[in-house]
């Protein structure tokens, strides 16, 4: 019955609170003087009623007070003293109607600064923030704020309307020393202390306008964490500090007109934000859904149930982050804190960090280059195992740069305002960075990270597009990797081009491991290069968008071949993006390596491998592509080409899946890198090439290996023309001579095998001898003579006179079973030879 009276008090008191801040009128004094004494008439009754009624008086309280301060003013006055005295007792910690005489006192306050002269308002409210908030730390228990404390509504709103006068004595004797204590020890004071900052700066209008629905968010879930008791606070009052009625409007002017008083409350907070932030970071901030120990779980379950106090503490300091910045924190430390934010367990973090990015964007001009490119290094070090992770990143990443791209169009459409913004230093931008980390997340082997990627490079070009009018005539702006993409678009598309009649079977997927193709002789992957023959049955794929797209098997071969390939096209005009791809992707490989390994199992890959087979491939292609040019200049650097090679060739030996990508992401490399890498594949050349001392037929394991290091060879000697790397490194030289050398001595144990490695191992030693030979003929190197001089060459050419244009026809037209068909065609297939002979008998006189 009690409550119930309770309630219907508070609801007659809440309909009366209204006209506590309404002037009377003069035109109707008569009635407003009725009005008045009706209040005292009607409170004299109720204080009658409460004598009757001692052990339910405190019920009464919300209806005594609004009555009172509906009333005449001297009266007030009169009746005030013991009433304040009876709420200030009910207001302490552990009383059950705390919260009812927090409200009433409220609505007091409320009247004191509507009706009393400005200097009389200022000494009640110190004399009542004396007796709430005591300096003494022997009176702290007689604090209002309790721990937990569950009216944190109206204790905000309480400091929020004493300040409204007295902004400078509520920071320091209220909300400053609030701040002293760790918010992890005294949570309910630290959200007290921020809240009403918030609600302080929001009413003047220094960072935002308008009443931050954050604030209301976190002011909700304290309810929900703290414990249920007693009255909570009504909605009159979320209306009562609103921008209304004369005096309140004089109020504030008067407060605004001190510009200082306001700076210093928020450089003193500002300070505070350091050692609240650093404290409550410690306690949450390692929450994070990338990390595998807790992506899986609750918040709530992660910080169990002792702390819920905490979190709604770092919830508002996290609000306060859209009104001030830490002071002694740098906005790169801010801006990396708060990219890590975006993905924390906690929605609501999520929330504030994202929000606080974006209000750095809007109002802090000088840091937006800095906020996109921390954000960017963030979303390049998310582990690859969270795509979805990475994916919902780009897409912010995305709304960042289009957010800057708006403010820009509207300071170009609004010019008499960009010097007082200054928003013309926001013209400093680097795309190096975030086109970067686009280019580590275009090797996803998922399509839709991948699209997400392409975003981002497209909101870089839009947002350069509306920066250039701040660019003078002279500055150079540098071309953006969207616009080489689109530049180089038909050279890319052809590159992307499979040709299935090759010497080789396309071998993709761990499912397809096992299949006769990836035996050993297969040539499973078509490689950098490779052209297709005439009326060869290609590929072809409209535009990169819709490659982009898809997810077979093939459109991912021809995916890693547009990377190598653009990679290559794009490196004069983006180098500085290429670089930082470059270093993110060294760094993300060891990790994807070792995941890699662990997954294979004898010749293949386990089914749920299969996409980050493909990310490696992506990244070891644009690694190569791009080592030689943008690699560090010492080998202990790990962008370095000696570093890279030594990291990614063991893969030579672990799979033949594993040794597929890796023969196509080499064949990427730059002649200028020739050296570096034939000097780290020497160690497998020698494991090779000791196979032929050995008695019997090679091992499997050694074949494959050998046809891998022939393909790489081949496909680094079709390019030795662009870089003339024979000019540069004798070693080099050496090098390919020695493997002709050691691959025809192996080449001519197996005379008669013609199965598809060896046929495919044949075709590589010819392409390299010829394109050798070439090479040094054309530089008119003195090389050719003493390392080929004319007998060798003639003899190189009698061997290729056993199988150039020449397919055994046994080979084609044998049934297995018909083995004497068979011998008679091998008869013939000798008296040809031995015609060839006698014919490169008489080139060798002649030589």
């Amino acid at each position: 019955m009690k409550l119930v009276q309770l309630a219907l008090f508070e609801m007659l008191a809440s309909i009366l609170t209204p006209v506590i801040d309404m002037a009377p009128y003069a035109s109707k004094e008569d009635l407003y003087t009725d009005w008045l004494d009706g209040c005292v008439d009607l409170h004299k009754k109720v204080d009658l009623y409460s004598k009757k009624v001692k052990n339910k008086e405190s019920s009464l309280y919300p209806l005594q007070t609004v009555i009172l301060c509906a009333g005449p003013t001297d009266y007030l006055d009169a009746q005030l003293p013991p009433l304040m005295e009876k709420l200030i007792k009910c207001a302490k910690p552990g009383e059950k109607l705390k919260s009812v005489a927090l409200e009433c006192l409220y609505r007091i306050l409320l009247a004191s600064m509507v009706r009393k002269e400005k200097q009389e308002h200022v000494d009640f409210c110190r004399k009542i923030s004396g007796r709430l908030f005591p300096m003494d730390p022997k009176r702290s228990k007689e604090h209002v704020i309790g721990s937990p404390e569950d009216c944190v509504d109206v204790i905000v709103d309480i400091v929020h309307l004493m300040s409204i006068h007295d902004l400078s004595f509520v920071s320091k004797e209220v909300i400053l020393p609030l701040l002293r204590d760790r918010p992890s020890a005294f949570p309910d004071r630290t959200v007290v202390a921020f809240l009403a900052f918030n609600a302080i700066v929001d009413r003047l209008g220094v960072y935002t306008q308008g009443v931050a629905s954050s604030d209301a968010t976190i002011r909700r879930h304290h309810r929900r964490e703290s414990t249920q008791s007693g009255f909570m606070g009504k909605d009159f009052r979320r209306d009562t500090l609103r921008k209304r009625g004369p005096r309140l409007i004089a109020h504030q002017k008067d407060e605004e007109d001190d510009g200082s008083e306001v700076e210093d409350f928020v450089r003193e907070v500002s300070k505070a934000l350091d050692p609240a932030l650093a404290d409550l970071d410690s306690l949450f901030g390692s929450f994070l859904l990338i990390d595998p120990k807790y992506a899986q779980k609750d918040i709530l379950e992660l910080i169990g149930s002792g702390k819920g106090g905490q979190r709604v503490a770092y919830h508002t300091v996290l609000a306060a982050l859209k009104r001030t910045h830490p002071t002694k924190m740098s906005a790169l430390d801010l801006a990396a804190t708060l990219s890590r934010y975006t993905l924390h367990v906690d929605p609501v973090v999520r929330e504030h960090g994202f929000s606080a990015l974006q209000h750095m964007m809007k109002h802090q001009p000088s840091l937006r280059l800095t906020v996109v490119e921390e954000f960017a290094k963030f979303i390049a070090s998310i582990p690859y195992v969270f795509d979805e992770h990475i994916r919902s990143s780009l897409m912010r990443l995305s709304q960042l740069l289009l957010l800057w791209h708006s403010l820009i169009t509207n300071a170009g459409r609004q010019s008499h305002r960009v010097k007082q913004d200054g928003l013309a230093v926001s013209s400093k931008f680097s795309e190096a960075e975030i086109e970067g980390t686009a280019i580590v997340y275009l090797c996803s082997g998922l399509p839709a990270v991948r699209e997400a990627a392409l975003t981002v490079l497209q909101s870089v070009a839009s947002l350069n597009d509306a920066l250039k009018q701040w660019h003078t005539p002279a500055a150079t702006v540098p071309k953006l990797l969207i616009q080489s993409i689109k530049d180089h678009a038909p050279a890319l598309v052809a590159a992307s081009r499979v040709d299935p009649t090759r010497i080789a079977s396309i071998t993709t997927t761990g499912q397809e491991a096992n299949a006769p193709s990836s035996r050993i002789g297969s040539r499973n992957l078509p490689i950098a290069g490779s052209s297709s023959s005439a009326g060869a049955n290609t590929t072809a794929f409209a535009n990169i968008e819709e490659l982009l797209k898809l997810p077979t098997a093939e459109a991912q071969i021809a995916w890693t071949r547009i990377l190598g390939r653009l990679v290559q096209l794009a490196l004069p005009d983006a180098p500085d993006s290429i670089s930082v791809s470059l270093r993110h992707i060294v760094a993300r490989l060891p990790s994807v390596q070792f995941a890699l390994e662990r997954s294979t199992k004898g010749q293949g890959l386990s089914p749920d491998a299969d996409v980050l087979l493909l990310s490696w491939r992506n990244y070891a292609t644009v690694a190569c592509a791009s080592c030689a040019a943008c690699g560090g200049s010492t080998d202990q650097e790990p962008t370095s080409s000696h570093h890279l090679f030594s990291s990614i060739l063991p893969f030579l030996k672990i799979s033949p899946l594993l040794a597929d990508a890796l023969t196509l992401a080499l064949s990427f490399v730059h002649s200028s890198a020739y050296a570096v890498l034939f000097d780290a594949l020497e160690t497998y050349d020698l494991e090779v090439y000791a196979s032929l001392k050995t008695k019997g037929r090679p091992k499997d394991a050694i074949l494959r290996l050998r046809y891998h290091l022939a393909l790489i060879t081949r496909v680094a000697s079709t390019t030795l023309a662009d870089g003339h790397p024979f000019d540069e490194s004798t070693a080099l030289l050496q090098h390919f001579f020695e493997w002709i050398r050691q691959t025809k001595a192996f080449l001519e144990t197996v005379l008669m095998e013609y199965n598809v490695g060896i046929q495919g191992l044949r075709y590589d030693f010819f392409v390299v001898v010829w394109s050798v030979l070439n090479e040094l003929h054309t530089a008119g190197s003195e090389k050719l003579d003493e390392l080929f001089p004319p007998i060798v060459r003639a003899t190189l050419f009698e061997f290729a006179m056993r199988y150039c244009g020449h397919v055994p026809a046994y080979f084609n037209q044998l049934n297995p079973g018909d083995a004497h068909k068979g011998n008679e065609l091998e008869e013939s297939e000798k008296l040809v030879y031995e015609k060839r002979k006698r014919y490169v008998g008489a080139l060798h006189q002649r030589c």
